[in-house]
């Protein structure tokens, strides 16, 4: 029998082990494969479950996906939303199912989303940091949730970031999201700043910083050149601000700064000339929109201008 046939066998036989939820496939069925007849075996794999399950049932699959060769042969793995607590199902303990998705997923995964990600203690925060270690491939990663109570968010955001900045995969992040669930503000007197100049040094390649916080200021934003989205939340928007994000942050072209006061007055110009031209994307709540037309013609480049609760009273 060739080899191509066995593998289609092989492949026949992990989609039938997916569907018979996780039964074990014989490790023995992969070792007689070689690695590029492996890499076939997944592509031929019909659901991303049934590739999971070979990740966690073959000794065989989980060497081969330590080897940096096979990251592209591992769609399953690559790109995961996972919810950490689905609402309404019995299932195991956070600690515990962080652990099974960092062992399933590993060195093949490149971009990654938490859904339902709780921190109530420090040693939650510990197991995160296990996980991203597991994980050192990352590029893209979101937190959704995480924060139970208003009182421990800035606690919880700067621990966070600090095991990000720890992490194996800084070097490569290029998309970092906190969305805890709080737009955390500044409880404990020292903000984000040291916190956020770790995460410029460990992660120099960051091309959207999302931080729900009030303390993510403009001169924070400058500390990440690459930035191409970011969000700034401030009380209240003036032409300085704009104008420093725009020298240190040339190719920012998404910023959503949430329900600020806009700092111009009658004459808007100076303010929308300190707006990069190359900005496609600007994004308001609750804002005033008098010095609207004169944005918009400061900013050509503009294809999308979320104004959101904005037009209330103009």
């Amino acid at each position: 029998m060739s080899t191509l046939r066995r593998s289609r066998r092989i492949a026949a036989a992990a989609s039938a082990a997916g569907a018979a939820a996780l039964s074990p496939l014989p490790p023995s069925l992969l070792d007689l494969l070689s690695d590029e007849l492996r890499l076939h075996v997944l592509h031929m794999l019909e659901h991303p479950a049934d590739a999971l399950c070979m990740r966690a049932t073959s000794f065989g699959w989980y060497e081969l996906l330590a080897q940096p060769s096979s990251l592209l042969g591992c769609k399953a793995c690559a790109s995961r939303t996972i919810d950490l607590a689905p609402p309404g199902v019995a299932c195991r303990s956070e600690p515990e199912k962080v652990q099974m998705w960092a062992e399933l997923l590993g060195s093949a995964c490149t971009e990654l989303r938490m859904k339902g990600f709780t921190v109530q203690h420090l040693d939650n925060v510990l197991n995160f940091e296990s996980f991203l270690q597991q994980c050192p491939n990352l590029t893209q990663l979101t937190i959704d949730g995480g924060i139970q109570h208003e009182r421990t968010a800035m606690l919880t955001t700067r621990r966070l970031l600090r095991t990000v900045v720890r992490a194996a995969c800084a070097p490569r992040l290029k998309i970092l999201k906190l969305c805890p669930g709080f737009a955390t503000a500044n409880v404990w007197g020292s903000g984000l700043t040291s916190e956020l100049c770790a995460l410029a040094k460990a992660c120099p390649l960051l091309e959207v910083v999302v931080v729900s916080s009030t303390d993510f200021d403009h001169e924070q934003l400058g500390l990440f050149p690459n930035l191409e989205e970011a969000q700034f939340w401030p009380d209240l928007l003036e032409q300085a601000h704009l104008e420093h994000i725009s020298r240190c942050c040339p190719r920012l072209s998404t910023l959503d700064v949430n329900s600020t006061t806009l700092g111009w007055a009658t004459d808007s110009t100076p303010f929308c000339a300190s707006l990069s031209t190359s900005l496609q994307t600007l994004l308001f709540t609750e804002s005033s929109v008098a010095g609207l037309p004169a944005l918009l013609q400061a900013l050509p480049s503009l294809t999308s201008l979320d104004l959101w609760h904005s037009l209330e009273g103009a």
